[in-house]
C-alpha cells in the first residue's frame, strides 16, 4: 500500500475549472480503490466567490480523505498560507507527492516542499507547458515565473506526467533539463444512470430532434468553436449542440458567428455548466463528437463519447487524438473548417463505418481506458524511494 499526496489548486465542487478536476479526481479516488491511502491538498477557490466547503480538515470523497484549505490574499496564485503550513509539516508522511497544474502557488509550494524532504513528487503539467499557451495568456508573468520556480519545480521532479505524446514534444521544446516522463492518458468513468424527468428545459428544447453534432467543453478560444461552426456552413441539415461553462465573454462572439453565417436554425449555443442528466441526455441524442481544439493535452470528453458508444472526430492538435487514430474509434483531422466538414461528411455518410468505430471506442473506453486501469498503470509509474 501506498501513501499518496495529490496537491491540486481546484477540486469539487468547482467544476468551472473544467477537465484537470475530473481528471484529478478520477485518479484519486481509483487508486484508493485498489487499496492505496490517498489524501488531496487543495483549496476551495470556485471562481469569484469560494466553495461551500470544511476548511482545514479532511473530507471524505468517495474514499479519497480531501483536505480545502482558506485562500489568503493573492487569489489570482491560489494562495494559501494554511495549506503551506501544513504540507511542510506533513509532507514526509508520503511515498509520492503528485502535483497538476503548473503557474500557481500550491504546487510550487508541494515541489519545494517535497525537494527539501528528499519525497520523490511527479508533476503532471495539465497542457500548460506548451510555448502557444503560455503566449496566449499573460507571457511576461509566465516566463518570469518559470525563471523563478518552474523551471526548478520540473527540473527537480522524479518524474513527469503527460497524457499523450504531444504534450511530451511541446514540453521538451521549452528547453529544460527534463526528468523521464510518464505517459498514460486519462481514464473514463461509466456512464451515470440518469431519469429523464430530470433533463432541465433549455436540454429538453435543444435534443428535441436527434442526431445532431455534439460538443461538450469550456467555451473558450482553445476549443475552436469558430472552425466547427463555420465547417457546418457547408453541410446540409445538420444541427450542432456547443455546450459549456463561459469563459471570456467567448460566447457571445460564438453567437455572433452562427448569426453572421444564418445558422441559427442551425446551431444551439448552451453556455453553462452541463452535468447528471443534462450531460447523459445530450450524449444520448447525438450522432457523433467533435473536440477541435487549437491546443489540448488530453481531451476527456472524448473518451467520455467513446464510452457512450459516439463516433468521434478529434483535432490532431488534441493528445487524444492518439487515443482516437489507435483505436479506430474515429477520425483525426487538421483544425481548419474545410479539415472539420470533410470528416464530419465521412462519417454521416458511411453509417456502417460509423457505427464499427461507435463499438470500438466503447470497447477500448470500458478496458484499457477506465479509471481502474489507469490508476493501476499511473500507481506502478511512480518513482518512490527504496525503504
Amino acid at each position: 500500500t501506498m501513501r499518496i499526496l495529490h496537491v491540486t489548486p481546484s477540486y469539487f465542487p468547482a467544476v468551472r475549472y473544467g477537465g484537470p478536476i475530473w481528471s484529478v479526481h478520477g485518479l484519486a479516488k481509483a487508486q484508493a480503490a485498489l487499496g492505496h491511502d490517498v489524501e488531496v491538498y487543495t483549496t476551495n477557490i470556485d471562481g469569484p466567490g469560494v466553495s461551500d466547503v470544511p476548511v482545514g480538515r479532511p473530507v471524505n470523497l468517495e474514499g479519497v480523505n480531501v483536505t480545502y484549505f482558506e485562500l489568503g490574499f493573492g487569489k489570482r496564485l491560489v494562495r494559501s498560507p494554511a495549506m503551506k503550513k501544513v504540507i511542510k509539516n506533513t509532507i514526509a508522511n508520503f511515498d509520492i507527492v503528485h502535483t497538476h497544474s503548473v503557474f500557481l502557488l500550491p504546487t510550487t509550494v508541494a515541489a519545494r516542499a517535497a525537494r527539501k524532504a528528499g519525497i520523490p513528487y511527479v508533476i503532471s503539467p495539465r497542457g500548460m507547458l506548451w510555448k502557444e499557451v503560455i503566449a496566449q495568456r499573460s507571457k511576461a508573468i509566465k516566463t518570469a515565473w518559470i525563471s523563478l520556480f518552474e523551471r526548478a519545480n520540473v527540473e527537480g521532479a522524479s518524474a513527469l506526467h503527460v497524457t499523450a505524446d504531444l504534450e511530451a514534444q511541446k514540453i521538451r521544446e521549452l528547453g529544460f533539463k527534463l526528468p523521464p516522463f510518464i505517459q498514460l492518458p486519462n481514464g473514463v468513468d461509466a456512464p451515470e444512470a440518469y431519469v429523464k424527468t430530470n433533463i432541465s428545459p433549455d436540454i429538453k428544447a435543444a435534443i428535441k430532434n436527434e442526431g445532431y453534432i455534439l460538443t461538450l467543453g469550456r467555451l473558450s478560444w482553445k476549443k475552436n468553436n469558430i472552425a466547427l461552426i463555420r465547417a457546418l456552413e457547408n453541410i446540409q441539415d445538420q444541427r450542432l449542440i456547443i455546450a459549456g461553462n463561459e469563459e471570456d465573454g467567448h460566447a457571445s462572439e460564438l453567437l455572433n458567428e452562427v448569426q453572421n453565417l444564418g445558422l441559427s436554425k442551425r446551431v444551439k449555443i448552451i453556455a453553462r455548466q452541463v452535468s447528471g442528466a443534462d450531460k447523459e441526455a445530450l450524449f444520448a441524442g447525438a450522432s457523433m463528437f467533435i473536440l477541435p481544439s487549437l491546443s489540448e493535452n488530453m481531451g476527456n470528453t472524448i473518451l467520455e463519447a467513446m464510452i457512450r458508444e459516439l463516433p468521434v472526430i478529434a483535432s490532431k492538435e488534441a493528445g487524444v487524438s492518439e487515443v482516437v487514430a489507435s483505436v479506430g474509434c474515429g477520425l483525426v483531422c487538421a483544425p481548419t473548417p474545410d479539415a472539420l466538414t470533410d470528416v464530419i461528411n465521412k462519417i454521416l455518410n458511411d453509417k456502417k463505418m460509423a457505427r464499427e468505430m461507435a463499438e470500438r471506442g466503447r470497447a477500448a473506453a470500458q478496458n484499457t481506458y477506465s479509471w481502474t486501469a489507469i490508476a493501476k498503470s499511473m500507481t506502478e509509474s511512480y518513482p518512490i524511494n527504496s525503504s
